[in-house]
């Protein structure tokens, strides 16, 4: 299962499309591309690490 492509393994386990955007985002920061087999893994394992410990986001810096 998860050697599918990231657009039909997002299909099959997310009813929503936003959840189905978030997986194809992470995926698409492997430089895989979306319809090759073993995208899904990777935005799999993306969007698990970012539940773990947060996705990255800059420092909000105060502008005077």
């Amino acid at each position: 299962m998860l050697a599918l492509p990231v657009l039909r393994l997002s299909e099959e386990l997310f009813g929503g499309e936003s959840a189905r955007l978030l997986m194809l985002g992470n995926a698409m920061h492997t430089d895989v591309p979306p319809n090759a087999p073993g995208s899904g893994v990777m935005g799999y394992i993306l969007t698990m690490l970012a539940q773990d410990v947060g996705f990255p986001a800059r420092r909000a810096v105060r502008v005077r």
